[in-house]
C-alpha cells in the first residue's frame, strides 16, 4: 500500500493540468509584487523629474499599469506553453530568474520613460 503512494505524487507531478494550476498560483501570487515593485519605480521617478502634474499624465500611468499587466501576463503564458510543449521540463526552477528579470526591464523602462517624458521640452513648447 506504501509503495504506491511515491506513484501517485510522481504520476501528479508530471501531470499538466497540476503543473499549470501551480503555475497559475505562482504568477498570480507574484502579479501583487510586481505592481508594487513598478509603482514605486515610477512615483520615484515622478518625485525625482516631474515639476507638474495633470489629468491626462495620471490617465497616461494607469493605461501603463494596464500594459504592465498584460505584459506581466507573459510570463505565465510562456510557462504555460513550455508546460503543454514540454511536460517533462521544470520551469519552477527559471520562474524566480523569469519573474525578476522581467519585473527589473520594466522599472527601467518605467524610469527611463518617465525621466525622458518629464525633463526633454515637447515639440510644441
Amino acid at each position: 500500500m506504501t509503495d504506491i503512494l511515491p506513484e501517485i505524487d510522481d504520476a501528479s507531478k508530471n501531470n499538466p493540468e497540476s503543473t499549470l494550476l501551480d503555475a497559475y498560483k505562482y504568477w498570480g501570487k507574484k502579479r501583487l509584487l510586481f505592481n508594487l515593485i513598478v509603482g514605486v519605480t515610477g512615483v520615484v521617478a515622478i518625485f525625482l523629474y516631474a515639476r507638474t502634474f495633470s489629468l491626462l499624465e495620471f490617465v497616461d500611468i494607469l493605461i501603463w499599469g494596464i500594459v504592465a499587466n498584460g505584459l506581466f501576463s507573459f510570463g505565465y503564458a510562456f510557462e504555460s506553453y513550455v508546460i503543454v510543449k514540454h511536460p517533462k521540463a521544470n520551469f519552477k526552477n527559471i520562474r524566480f530568474l523569469l519573474f525578476y528579470i522581467g519585473t527589473f526591464l520594466y522599472c527601467l523602462v518605467t524610469f527611463i520613460l518617465a525621466q525622458e517624458y518629464f525633463t526633454k521640452p515637447f515639440l510644441f513648447d
